[in-house]
């Protein structure tokens, strides 16, 4: 058995066991999980080792790149600047962002952007490893590229190309990088730890990330036709592998300090399940939580609302977008909780973060051995299954 730390409500303790499970059954080597209720943590756990030398503890602290559900914290900041009138979802993103308006891009507007319409899911020109560190460069190539299809009449999703895409309408338009904006009106009002871009005294409490072994023996059909889809995305010299591939820099460096202190918004956002938790909770409680006002509850809805549906062009399965958020598909393994408003968004390897407003829960899972998954990840899946049962 491995210690588990945190504290939790009694009436939370098969989700205790479902954590516990994990690393019995799950190869997990270090987690946490926090869950808010009624704006109030009711689970708030974590265990196991954050080093790969399996020699640091798991700490409440601990920072994890949490990779795409990193996009959900992005998605807040572009609907404050909607919220506060600097921002309109059916402007063209050349309204704010004038050299982007060509090679068939002048009719984008900023809310094919949020929910993965615009066709720029990948890089059609070169572009070098080092590229992705050099915010200039990299939204100075994305200003030149090309969509993959006309924009507007599918969608498909932008795994690292939303970050840069969308961080650059907000960094016109504050004069703030993704990073900065995080941090001054995101984590340091909620007292989360959520961060894009870490500064040097913060990479001590980050947890190293490894691949995970598929040992857990638990199958059914709908896991199974899942890992054939996610099987099918890598090996193929087409836009799928592209998107999540090229430049190779993007695959095979989160453990470097390079990657941590980098402006990389939709793939390397380092955040405590507290933290993340946090931000959920809020969006959970109509967009305040502890009287810091996330968003205003009218604007709640982008959130959960259907924006775009059908089969997407990158991942090849049918996938629901709100604003900026991804939504429960649960025939492919992206399951949330029970309320039927429920939004969030994974991360490779088996990190989530959602919000549920009919049950006023806000939910975080990340971990530092990853799966070979898109999302859908059994551990937390369990985690999931194991909260709505005590309800």
């Amino acid at each position: 058995m491995v210690p588990i730390q945190g504290k939790y409500a009694a009436r939370c303790q098969p989700v205790i066991d479902a954590f516990q499970e994990n690393f019995v059954r799950g190869g997990e080597v270090g987690a946490a999980l926090c869950i808010f209720q009624q704006g109030e943590k009711c689970v708030d756990i974590w265990a196991g080792k954050r080093d790969r030398h399996g020699e640091k503890p798991w700490q409440a602290d601990t920072l994890v790149d949490v990779f795409s559900a990193g996009k959900g914290v992005l998605a807040v900041c572009m609907l404050q600047l909607i919220a506060k009138g600097l921002l309109e979802l059916d402007q063209p993103v050349k309204h704010y962002w004038p050299e982007f308006a060509n090679r068939g891009k002048e009719a984008i507007t900023v809310r094919m952007l949020m929910n993965h319409q615009s066709g720029l899911a990948a890089f059609s020109q070169p572009v070098a490893d080092d590229d992705i560190f050099d915010w200039q460069k990299i939204v100075g190539i994305l200003a030149e590229e090309s969509p993959w299809w006309t924009p507007g009449t599918q969608s498909g999703y932008h795994p690292f190309t939303f970050g840069w895409l969308l961080g650059e309408l907000l960094r016109r338009i504050t004069g703030q990088s993704p990073g900065e904006y995080i941090r001054h009106h995101i984590a340091n009002p909620l007292g989360a730890e959520c961060y894009v871009g870490l500064k040097d005294e913060q990479l001590h409490k980050v947890a190293d990330v490894a691949p995970l072994l598929d040992i857990d023996k638990s199958s059914n059909s709908k896991r199974k036709n899942r890992k054939k889809t996610l099987q099918s995305l890598s090996g193929i010299d087409n836009l799928t592998s592209r998107a999540f591939t090229y430049p190779s820099s993007l695959t095979c460096g989160s453990n470097a300090t390079r990657w941590r202190k980098a402006q990389i918004p939709a793939a390397n956002l380092h955040a405590s399940a507290s933290g993340l938790a946090k931000v959920y909770a809020g969006l959970a409680m109509g967009g305040c939580i502890e009287n810091v006002k996330l968003l205003p509850s009218e604007l709640l809805p982008l959130c959960y609302q259907v924006s775009s549906e059908g089969k997407d062009a990158v991942l090849q399965i049918p996938i629901r977008y709100s604003q900026g958020f991804m939504l429960p598909q649960a025939d492919f393994g992206l399951g949330y909780g029970e309320g039927k408003r429920c939004f969030g968004h994974p991360g490779a390897g088996g990190s989530l973060g959602f919000a549920d407003p009919d049950y006023r829960v806000g939910f975080a899972y990340v971990s530092n051995r990853l799966s070979s998954g898109v999302f859908g990840d059994r551990r937390v899946t369990r985690l999931v299954k194991a909260f709505y049962s005590v309800f």
